[in-house]
Order: structure tokens, then C-alpha cells, then sequence
């Protein structure tokens, strides 16, 4: 059982407004059924991804600002890449916000765990992103190249160059 109330992971108004200016900053203005696809996605953080063990069991009152948000500003740059490699994606931050903010770029969510793949799967599986591929390998395990690449806290930085 998860430690955050049951309406910890509620979006206020302040919190749509930091995920709306986190995409606005790097370029991108969400349509109305962006927005609504990262509301879904954040409820399920909440109601799924914490009580599984895909984020920490006190993050339920920083979904919105700390995870949502702060995964929208990994697009900065993202330009007209087609691919992108999201390594160690966990319960699918930031490659699933980065996914519904860029419809035209494919994500490929790397991770090796068959638990957090298993719950990127039925993250993907509630919202429908067709821009999406679960792979469930260890990085070192791919074979071919991106031209653009997010990471959140997977290994520490000098391990991840």
C-alpha cells in the first residue's frame, strides 16, 4: 500500500500550468488532447505506477512538477529527429510525456527489468501511443544507433556516456 493519500497525485491548477509551460518552453503548445493523454498518464502514475513500485511511495504530490514536467524538458532540441532512445524508462519517464508531445517521433523505451517493462506495456496499453516500443533488453544489449537520446537517473552520467 502506498503511503500517499488518495488524492496526492490530483493535478491542481498550478500543476497544469508547469506542465503546459514545460512544454511551451521547449516549443511545443499541447493540444487539448495532449493534455488530456499526460492528465490520463499522471492519474495512472498515481493510481499504478506508485503501489507497483514504478516511482517512489512518497512522489504521488510531485507527479505533475517532478516527473511530468521535468520529462517535457528533455524535448528541448528533439527538432525533426524521428527516433528516440529513452534508456532505463522505468514506468515510462520521460519517454511516454516526451511521446504525447511529439506524436511524430517514435520512442523506444529501453529497460532492462520485466517488471518496469510490463508496466510500460500497460501504461502504453491505457493511452494508446502508437509512438511507442517496449524493449526490454539492457543498453549494452542494442544495436543500433539514435539520434537523440533521454535518460532520467538511470546510472550515473559518466557510466551512461
Amino acid at each position: 500500500m502506498s503511503s500517499s493519500g488518495p488524492h496526492d497525485h490530483d493535478v491542481g491548477p498550478n500543476s497544469l500550468a508547469s506542465v503546459i509551460a514545460a512544454a511551451q518552453w521547449t516549443g511545443v503548445d499541447p493540444t487539448p488532447q495532449q493534455i488530456d493523454l499526460l492528465l490520463e498518464y499522471g492519474t495512472w502514475l498515481g493510481r499504478e505506477a506508485i503501489v507497483a513500485g514504478g516511482i517512489g511511495p512518497h512522489e504521488g504530490h510531485r507527479i505533475w512538477e517532478r516527473h511530468i514536467a521535468d520529462s517535457l524538458l528533455f524535448g528541448y532540441g528533439i527538432g525533426d529527429r524521428r527516433t528516440c532512445l529513452d534508456i532505463g524508462s522505468g514506468a515510462g519517464l520521460p519517454g511516454i510525456p516526451l511521446a504525447v508531445i511529439h506524436p511524430q517521433v517514435h520512442f523506444d523505451l529501453v529497460d532492462k527489468s520485466g517488471r518496469r517493462c510490463g508496466l510500460l506495456r500497460r501504461a502504453l496499453g491505457i493511452l494508446k501511443l502508437p509512438n511507442c516500443t517496449v524493449v526490454h533488453k539492457d543498453l549494452v544489449e542494442l544495436n543500433r544507433t539514435y539520434p537523440f537520446v533521454v535518460s532520467r537517473a538511470a546510472m550515473p552520467a559518466a557510466e551512461l556516456m
